[in-house]
């Protein structure tokens, strides 16, 4: 077969090998193809529907811009709008708190603005400018809103300057304070504490602060919350912020102006288990709480806060009497208390200052061993270094007289060598002596024999010579 008829033969072989389908069979995978490409494809009332629309659309502002103004509608009567409860409507939202006293034991005392004493009860509301005196056995509570709780201590004095919502103002004289406020979800409120040496913003937060009679302030924040406090006397302070779970102390008098540490909560540590009751107050509160408007208010605060009878404004002046006596005396005591105070600031300082005389004691000891022991290794050095020397000097000495030896032995080798080629000139000389005497010897007998033929040739030569020079001289 050749390579022409190659691929007719096999394009044959793969026709009969297919299977060949039907009509119905491509109509079908077709059907299935687009079921898969569109699987919600719409039908054809879709199609007219959409069609439509814009054409219906736009036939209907046709129509209604050619109608006439709409008829004005009648008004609806008055029996028709259903009157509503008096509980379903909201209370109108005021700027002030709806504070009130929700808690009292004792015979606490408010003075009004207006210079008024009387006796606070439950349920009394408080407003701005109210001076409030807790008796020492006594307390008071406080409640802003269903979420937001103060207590007062016994013998707490404070004034409430505002009770706006965005700047409530109280100014503690003397006692404690403790508080939990959850203003963090809500903007704008805050809320100040003044003490006579302290001022704290607060925004919402678990916080207690302490007033004492000279004017000390503790300040302490819980679990939640920050407080930013200034000292009340430097107009132009830095603010230290409070953090959970720490306090921090004003003093009366600042001896030096030393910066303002922040402490582990301890000495307010134990009002933790007034948050806890406060917590439970809110709870409470929550469930059964009822805001006020302000004509029920004033009504209400006309029927609380009532004047007692003469006897009892008596005895208030008795106590404040008192009170102003033990001002009188409080000078002395707080020169003891400062006397006690600076005795105990000494203490530490005197224990530091005994402290540091002691290490410096022991460190110039330790100096001192320090240095004899220096001084103890240099002399050990000194000395061995000494030992070198005279060891290296001996060393030397011992070369020296090694080589002096050896110089010595070498000058005695020479001296006899020298003795040896004189004693061997010796021998060769004296034979030669021997012949330098036999020929002395035999000497003068030759000159005895040859005396006078020398003579004779002297006189000879003395003539001939006496001859040329004269020959000499005539010629010349």
């Amino acid at each position: 077969m050749s390579e022409q008829d190659d691929k007719p033969f096999w394009d044959k072989i793969a026709k009969a090998t297919t299977p060949s389908r039907t009509p119905a069979k491509w109509a079908q995978q077709r059907a299935a193809i687009h079921e898969t490409i569109h699987p919600h494809r719409p039908g054809m009332r879709f199609k007219w529907v959409f069609a439509a629309a814009p054409v219906l659309a736009a036939a209907a502002f046709i129509l209604h811009s050619y109608k006439g103004a709409p008829k004005p509608e009648k008004p609806p009567l008055v029996a028709d709008i259903p009157a509503p409860l008096e509980k379903e409507i909201p209370p109108p939202e005021d700027e002030n708190w709806d504070v009130r006293a929700t808690d009292v034991t004792g015979e606490v005392v408010v003075t009004t603005a207006d210079g008024v004493d009387s006796l606070l009860s439950v349920d009394a509301p408080l407003q701005g400018g109210d001076q409030i005196e807790v008796p020492p056995e006594g307390s008071l509570e406080i409640a802003f809103a269903a979420d937001s709780v103060m207590t007062f201590g016994p013998g707490s004095r404070l004034t409430i300057g505002s009770i706006k919502k965005t700047d409530s103002i109280f100014e503690m004289a003397l006692g404690t304070l403790v508080a939990k406020l959850n203003w963090s979800k809500r903007e704008g409120y805050r809320m100040r504490v003044r003490t006579p040496t302290a001022v704290a913003a607060v925004r919402g937060t678990e916080f207690a602060v302490e007033v004492q009679e000279d004017g000390v302030t503790d300040i302490g924040v819980f679990d939640e919350g920050k407080i930013a406090v200034t000292d009340r006397r430097e107009p132009e302070a830095k603010e230290i912020v409070v953090t959970p779970k720490t306090e921090i102390r004003f003093e009366a008098q600042r001896m030096k102006k030393k910066p303002f540490k922040l402490k582990k909560l301890e000495k307010l540590a134990k009002h933790s288990q007034d948050i806890k009751r406060l917590n439970r107050r809110q709870q409470h509160f929550k469930k059964n709480w009822k805001e006020m408007t302000p004509k029920r208010r004033e009504q209400w605060r006309k029927e609380k806060i009532v004047r007692p009878p003469g006897k009892w404004q008596e005895k208030l002046r008795q106590r404040r009497e008192k009170r102003q006596m033990g001002r009188k005396e409080r000078p002395q005591q707080q020169r003891g208390q400062n006397q006690k105070r600076r005795q105990q600031r000494q203490q530490p300082q005197q224990r530091r200052q005994q402290e540091r005389k002691q290490q410096g004691r022991q460190q110039q000891q330790q100096r001192k061993q320090q240095g004899r022991q220096e001084q103890r290794k240099q002399q050990g050095r000194q000395q061995q270094q000494r030992k070198q020397q005279g060891r290296q000097q001996e060393r030397r000495q011992q070369g020296r007289q090694e080589q002096h030896k050896q110089q010595g032995k070498q000058q005695h080798k020479q001296q006899g060598r020298q003795q040896q080629h004189k004693q061997q000139g010796r021998r060769q000389q004296e034979p030669r002596k021997q012949q330098g005497r036999q020929k002395q010897q035999r000497q003068p007998q030759r000159e005895m024999k040859q005396r006078p033929q020398q003579r004779q040739q002297q006189r000879r030569g003395n003539r001939g010579g006496g001859n040329k020079r004269r020959g000499g001289g005539r010629r010349g």
